[in-house]
């Protein structure tokens, strides 16, 4: 029996390789997390909410988007490094779970249950607005699952808030 364990015994990984095996599977992990997150804002990215969207809790059946007013105006006037900072610090102090960053650096999306929507947005909004930012906000729930179709119809929210010169404001469905 020892003399046929010793016939496969050169097959099996020495601890060296073991270890580099190891090694290459914590990089694989740390890449897959670096491309579900930003990196600016350390908060999900599109793809990140969509790896996790079949997980969230059945109470979260709101989303609430937010664009950023004026980003382009902010920029040219302070620069992009000043305007990413305040932003940061925002969304730091979010610190939600559900939290992504939708299509540019001045568009959010979240997740959350329909009575904290509100709430949750004007949150955010003082959050903003104690960085010299505001934004206009859509609140829409989630329609048969669908998280594009959901925050598509938020953000039509915000555009219509927009397009009525309403900025800052919170609107919901």
């Amino acid at each position: 029996m020892a003399e046929a364990i010793m016939d496969y015994a050169e097959y099996l990984p020495t601890d060296a390789q073991i270890s580099a095996l190891e090694d290459r599977i914590a990089e694989l992990e740390a890449a897959l997390q670096a491309a579900h997150t930003d990196p600016e804002f350390a908060i999900l990215t599109r793809s990140g909410i969509d790896q996790r969207w079949h997980q969230r809790p059945a109470a979260a059946d709101t989303v609430i988007f937010f664009d950023i007013d004026g980003i382009h105006r902010r920029n040219a006037q302070f620069g992009y490094a000043d305007t990413d900072d305040h932003i940061r610090a925002v969304m730091s102090k979010i610190n939600h779970y559900w939290l992504f960053r939708w299509y540019s650096g001045d568009e959010f999306g979240l997740l959350c249950a329909a009575p904290d929507a509100p709430g949750f947005a004007d949150r955010v909004k003082k959050l903003l607005q104690d960085e010299g930012l505001t934004a206009t906000f859509g609140i829409a729930p989630i329609i048969n699952g669908d998280l594009q179709a959901s925050m598509a119809r938020a953000a039509s929210l915000v555009q219509a808030a927009k397009a009525n010169d309403m900025r800052g404001t919170i609107n919901e469905e």
